[in-house]
C-alpha cells in the first residue's frame, strides 16, 4: 500500500502537470502564416508580463511621488491568445502599418530590420514599455490619475509615439496578446493585438447604455490605478473581470483561476536576462524529482 508521503508526492506532481498542461495549450495555436513559434509565443506573453509586474511593484517609473516610486493594485496578467494572432497575422500579411481603426482589440505594429526570434520579439517588447515609461513618466501624468492623454494620437513626434505605444502595452485591463510577423520590403513586421474583454455601462433607468470592449486604453481616462499591487483577490475584482484573482508573489490579477496558490508560489517571474540561472533551477528541480522518484516509488 502506498505510504502518504508518495501519495503527497503524486498529488503535487500531478497539480504541476495540469498546471503546465493549462499554460502550453495557450502557446499551441495553429494559425498558418503568422511565423509565430511556441517559444516566440512564450517570449511574448513572459516577457510582458515581466514589466506588467514592474510597474505593478513601482520597479518600472522613476518617477518619485511624496518620496516613493508610484505603485499599482490593478495591473492584470496576460495570457496568450491564438484569437489575437489571428487577428495580428492579417494585418501582418497586409504589411500594414496604419494606425488602429478597429474600437475593440488593442495593436501594436513595428518594422525592424532583424530577423523575427525569441530575442526580437523579447528587445520590441522591453522598449515599448521601458523607453515608453521613460517618455510617460511626467509630474503632470502622475497628477492627473495617469489619464490618457488623446492629444498623443495625433502626435508622430517620438516622444508621443513611444507613448502611444506605453499606453497599449501599459493599459491595466487587457487580459490577453497574440502576435505574428511578416517579410515586407526586406524589412520584418511584427504585430501583437490586444484584448481585455468587455462590459456593459447602463444608465440611470438600468437600460443598456453601451457595450465597452477594453483593448485599446480610454482617452481621458485613467490607464491604471494607483496603489498597493494586490494582496488579497478582491482587490482585482472590477466590472470588466469580477470573478479575477490576484498572484500576490507577481504583484499581478489574472481574469480567471490562474492565479492560483501553486503559481503564486512556484511561477518565478520571467527575466530574458537570467535565461542561465533558468536553466539552473529547471535542473534543480528535475534532480529532486528525480530523487523523491526513487525514493517512494
Amino acid at each position: 500500500m502506498p505510504s502518504w508521503r508518495f501519495l503527497v508526492f503524486s498529488l503535487l506532481v500531478s497539480t504541476s502537470l495540469v498546471h503546465s498542461e493549462s499554460e502550453t495549450n495557450s502557446l499551441s495555436c495553429w494559425v498558418p502564416g503568422s511565423g509565430m513559434s511556441f517559444r516566440i509565443r512564450e517570449a511574448v506573453r513572459n516577457t510582458h508580463n515581466l514589466y506588467r509586474s514592474k510597474l505593478a511593484s513601482g520597479r518600472l517609473f522613476n518617477l518619485t511621488i511624496n518620496g516613493s516610486t508610484p505603485r499599482f493594485s490593478n495591473i492584470f496578467k496576460l495570457k496568450y491568445s491564438c484569437q489575437m494572432e489571428q487577428l495580428a497575422r492579417a494585418r501582418a500579411q497586409a504589411c500594414s502599418i496604419k494606425k488602429n481603426t478597429d474600437s475593440k482589440y488593442g495593436l501594436m505594429a513595428y518594422l525592424t530590420r532583424k530577423n523575427a526570434s525569441v530575442e526580437t520579439f523579447e528587445d520590441l517588447v522591453k522598449k515599448w514599455y521601458v523607453k515608453g515609461a521613460i517618455e510617460a513618466e511626467t509630474p503632470d501624468f502622475a497628477k492627473n490619475s495617469y489619464v490618457v492623454d488623446p492629444s498623443v494620437y495625433d502626435d508622430e513626434r517620438r516622444e508621443a509615439r513611444l507613448k502611444r505605444q506605453f499606453y497599449q502595452v501599459a493599459f491595466s485591463d487587457i487580459v490577453a496578446v497574440g502576435c505574428a510577423f511578416n517579410t515586407c520590403d526586406r524589412r520584418t513586421l511584427v504585430v501583437c493585438r490586444y484584448d481585455g474583454g468587455k462590459y456593459k455601462e447602463y444608465d440611470d433607468e438600468g437600460n443598456v447604455k453601451r457595450e465597452v470592449q477594453a483593448g485599446i486604453p480610454i482617452l481621458n481616462k485613467p490607464l491604471f490605478k494607483s496603489g498597493v499591487p494586490c494582496i488579497y483577490d478582491h482587490q482585482c475584482w472590477t466590472k470588466i473581470h469580477p470573478n479575477s484573482t490576484c498572484s500576490s508573489f507577481q504583484y499581478l490579477c489574472c481574469d480567471d483561476l490562474r492565479c492560483s496558490t501553486y503559481e503564486d508560489r512556484t511561477a518565478p517571474l520571467y527575466d530574458p536576462s537570467r535565461k542561465g540561472a533558468g536553466k539552473m533551477v529547471f535542473r534543480t528541480v528535475l534532480g529532486i524529482v528525480g530523487l523523491f522518484t526513487a525514493m517512494y516509488i
